[in-house]
Order: structure tokens, then C-alpha cells, then sequence
């Protein structure tokens, strides 16, 4: 998600250039993008509360049940075309603080993609980044999970029993046999944990916004470079 929304820099025309923050454009950012999408993921009660019913004030009275089917983005969910979570998944967190957290994130790495590009450019470059996430077109979600059950039962290695090449050689089908088979194992469990997993939060259009913020930032540090050697080069010729 993160480069995804360092690339989607190349596309969106620009607002205007900013080179320096004012009051007007922190005030406007507060106004128009921090209390509306703060307000928004704040009111989505989190997994946690809705299971132990211990909702914060002004949250609505969602139940669990509700929040997986349609505020949570799974497999299970895309074959009962429920399409919407691969969005909606965007507003619900695990609990408070996962909640918390991905405030401050949004907060932080949107004022220069909101000073850049409006509240349109914004949000688009949010959602997109969250849609990315989800359907994961480089599998990035199963791999991991495969990494993690690889962890924990490791594959034999010859060199750990058998000091030399001759006495590993007639081994060595059997424990590339095994291998293979651990290997195929490892797939099958991590396609059944995944149908079985539930995605929440809004961490992937965070990471969008954070890649289009680097993008904003570097161009903004060669313009000011650019400005200060003319500015240079101008005192130097007077």
C-alpha cells in the first residue's frame, strides 16, 4: 500500500504548490480531514467491544456478528459477496488502542497529500490503499502466514546430524522427500488459516498515505533546494 500511494503521486494533478505550512492550511486539514475520518473510525465500535459489549460513549451499538460480516474483509465474506468490507474493513479495529493508533497514523501521514491534492485526493488515495490491501494481489497475506508456520516446525537439515557429504548422501532423498511434504503441509494450513482470518483496520490506507506523503516530501525538498541555490546563485551575481 505504502508505494502504491507513492505512485498514485504520478497521477493526481496537483492543488497547488506548498512549500510552507500556515495556520490556515493546519486549521483547514483539522476541519476538513482529521474530525470527519477521526469521528468516523471512532464510532465503529472495535471487535473488542462489540464482544464484551463494553462500547465507548457515542460509538454505535454494533453487534460482533455485525462487524464480522460487513466491517471485516475475509474470504468468507468475498464468497458470500459481501464486496463492500474490502472498504469497510478500513473502519473497524481489533480494539481501543489498535483504534487509537491508526488515528494518529492518518493524522500525521495525510496534511501533505490534504495540502497537495484536497480532501478528494485524500480519500481516494486512503480507500485505494485499504482495496490494495485486501485483495492482496502479491499474496502477501498467505506468504506470511506460511513464514510463520515454517518457524515453528523447521525443515530437517542434513548438515545438523551428518558432519560430511558421504554420510549425508544416502540420506538425502529421504530428507528432501521430507521436505517437500513439510512444504505441502505448510500450504494447506496456511489456506485453511486464511479462510478463517478476519482483516480490520485502517493501516493500509495509512501506509498509501505515507508513501504519497515521501513522494510530497522529496519533491518539496528539491523545489526548496532548487529556490535556495537561485537564491544563491542571484547574491552571488549582485
Amino acid at each position: 500500500a505504502e508505494y502504491m500511494g507513492g505512485y498514485f503521486h504520478l497521477f493526481f494533478r496537483k492543488k497547488k504548490k506548498m512549500l510552507f505550512v500556515t495556520i490556515e492550511d493546519l486549521l483547514n486539514y483539522i476541519l476538513k480531514w482529521v474530525i470527519p475520518v477521526g469521528t468516523t473510525l471512532y464510532m465503529i465500535p472495535t471487535l473488542q467491544a462489540a464482544r464484551y459489549h463494553l462500547y465507548e460513549p457515542l460509538q454505535f451499538n454494533l453487534s460482533y456478528k455485525t462487524l464480522i460480516q460487513n466491517f471485516s474483509f475475509s474470504r468468507t465474506n468475498l464468497k458470500e459477496g459481501r464486496f463492500w468490507t474490502g472498504i469497510t474493513f478500513l473502519i473497524c479495529h481489533a480494539d481501543y488502542d489498535h483504534m487509537m493508533a491508526n488515528i494518529r497514523f492518518i493524522s500525521v501521514e495525510g496534511f501533505n497529500v490534504f495540502n497537495e491534492f484536497g480532501f478528494l485526493g485524500t480519500f481516494s488515495t486512503f480507500c485505494l490503499g485499504g482495496v490494495f490491501t485486501a485483495f492482496d494481489p502479491f499474496n502477501n497475506h498467505i506468504l506470511q502466514t506460511q513464514n510463520s508456520i515454517k518457524s515453528l516446525i523447521p525443515s530437517p537439515q542434513l548438515n545438523d546430524i551428518f558432519n560430511n557429504t558421504q554420510q549425508q548422501e544416502p540420506f538425502k532423498k529421504i530428507f528432501d522427500w521430507i521436505g517437500s511434504w513439510r512444504d505441502k503441509g505448510v500450504k494447506v494450513v496456511a489456506n485453511e488459516l486464511e479462510t478463517r482470518k478476519h482483516y480490520v483496520g485502517a493501516s493500509g490506507g495509512g501506509f498509501a498515505l505515507l508513501g504519497m506523503n515521501t513522494m510530497i516530501t522529496i519533491k518539496n525538498l528539491i523545489s526548496l533546494g532548487e529556490m535556495l541555490h537561485l537564491k544563491t546563485t542571484k547574491t552571488t551575481k549582485t
